[in-house]
């Protein structure tokens, strides 16, 4: 009976997830994405992120591109990784709870999961949602290593996939040493198996080093997101929608009984009493997993959000089943029930009021760059646009007519002047016939009559203020949603060498 209330969860989960994918236009991280991937070879799309194109290593952009060959609705073609690893997800955790604790606690740990805010990261054209599927489903064959050779080849495989399409996956892996170190103290026996699979783990981001040692050196002091001491409470409340008060009361609790749990000692004759412990410890080494991307951050000089390690949750939808190990078989099921009505119902509804219509949001939704582009009454006149994410996102959805007008100006000198990490983007991932990417000296030569949609967002509106304190004078036109447009009226004489 479990089983089939499993699996209607996960199908609804799951649909949800794919109706939010045709439903949801691209945004700008996953804009970048979609750039790496159309880039026609490996090789291209690796020089374009040694140019600092993007975050994520290479071999998130060839699974991806794989699965956008597929005759269907890219929105969601390009969203089937992190689809397929949030379902993944959702079976994981069920599946790794059901051994030890039995089914009605995993059923309580997957509802758990399906309904945390991390969802959102099933409809996300990037790692994160790959990423949940490929830790819980690496849980699953840590588990069972003493099963089977099978489990350790999947483990090894699952391992290596994980740390092929995030730089901070290794802190997963090490997540997994954690707990196997502490097995391997209670039980007084090494899993060389176990050992093996972390090593082999290593060797995704060792070959992709060089890319990530040159977007550390090129950006990482000036990464719009940086690890403070003060945020760190967020790191987790960001994820669960809940306030950084609320993180530092609940989170030392859980961790506390926990780690009591841990600490009771077991022998070599005792191997059932070692593997709950190892896996309790699991589950705290992942609920830690903010705490440690943090540090690594702060010991790097890099940037750090906290989606870069939301595959906590993993660990904290297992650690809370845990906790209720000790409720009666009742209160477990009442538990189990509610969050079932409270994901079925609202999630069937959703599914309902979308079934027909799953793009009409991809349609009527206003791009601001287009929009700006739509009040420029003489369509020669060029429309500089401030925001590197509205550019990205106006050549998407506004194909070649859009490009041909559309300008985005900067320089790596500039960029650093303003502490921002994009100096290059769409230069390194958009072919140069299909965009104009230029420094601001080169168009300011070459163009006296143009508009400029500047951004609401001070660091990126940097356009109206380098004209303005060149001589130019910046008339209103009207107010974008998201930006204000401007027409450029030129000094008396255009200065083109001034410089930064």
């Amino acid at each position: 009976m479990n089983k089939i209330v499993l699996t209607i969860a996960v199908a609804v989960s799951v649909v949800l997830s794919v109706v939010r994918a045709l439903n949801k236009p691209f945004w700008y991280d996953e804009l970048l994405t979609l750039y790496v991937c159309s880039l026609r070879s490996p090789l291209e799309q690796w020089q374009a992120l040694l140019r600092g194109a993007d975050g994520a290593p290479p071999a998130f952009y060839w699974i991806t591109s794989l699965l956008a060959w597929l005759p269907i609705n890219p929105h969601l073609a390009y969203r089937l990784p992190a689809v397929a690893g949030w379902g993944l997800a959702l079976i994981g955790v069920y599946v790794f709870l059901s051994r030890r604790l039995g089914s009605m606690l995993g059923l309580c740990g997957s509802l758990l999961l399906a309904l945390s805010p991390v969802a959102m990261y099933a409809t996300e054209a990037r790692p994160y949602g790959l990423m949940l599927g490929l830790t819980a489903f690496a849980a699953i064959c840590w588990q069972r290593l003493e099963d089977g050779k099978r489990w350790t080849f999947l483990l090894a495989v699952s391992l290596l996939i994980l740390t092929s399409v995030h730089y901070l996956a290794p802190l997963i892996v090490l997540c997994f040493a954690e707990a196997e170190l502490l097995r391997s103290a209670h039980a007084r026996s090494i899993r060389r198996s176990a050992w093996g699979a972390f090593i082999l783990s290593a060797i995704p981001p060792i070959l992709t080093s060089p890319i990530l040692l040159t977007m550390n050196r090129e950006i990482g002091h000036s990464f719009w997101s940086k690890p403070h001491v003060s945020d760190i409470p967020s790191y987790w409340g960001a994820s669960l929608a809940v306030t950084p008060g609320t993180i530092v009361v609940l989170l030392p609790i859980c961790l506390f009984l926990l780690l009591r749990e841990i600490g009771q000692p077991s022998g070599p004759g005792q191997p059932a009493v070692a593997a709950r412990q190892s896996e309790r410890m699991l589950s705290v080494a992942l609920l830690l997993l903010p705490l440690q991307g943090f540090l690594l951050a702060i010991a790097v000089d890099g940037g750090f959000h906290p989606r870069y390690v939301q595959t906590f949750i993993v660990g904290g939808c297992c650690a809370l089943p845990l906790l209720m190990e000790k409720f009666s078989e009742g209160t477990v099921k009442l538990i189990a029930a509610c969050l079932l009505l409270v994901l079925a119902v609202p999630g069937g509804y959703r599914i309902a009021a979308n079934r027909g219509a799953v793009t009409a949001e991809l349609h009527g939704r206003s791009v601001p760059a287009l929009a700006a582009l739509a009040q420029v009454e003489d369509t020669r006149t060029p429309l500089v646009v401030s925001d590197e994410l509205q550019y990205l996102e106006a050549l998407y959805y506004g194909g070649k007519p859009a490009a041909d007008r559309l300008y985005y100006l900067g320089t790596k000198e500039m960029f650093s002047r303003f502490g921002m990490d994009v100096y290059d983007r769409p230069a390194a991932i958009i072919p140069a016939q299909n965009s104009h990417t230029l420094g601001v000296i080169d168009f300011l030569r070459d163009h006296t009559t143009f508009s400029v949609l500047a951004s609401s967002k001070h660091p990126l509106n940097w356009v109206p203020e380098y004209l303005i304190k060149h001589g130019w004078r910046m008339e209103f036109r009207s107010v974008i949603d998201g930006g204000i447009l401007y027409a450029a009226v030129p000094p008396a004489r255009v200065e083109t060498s001034a410089s930064w």
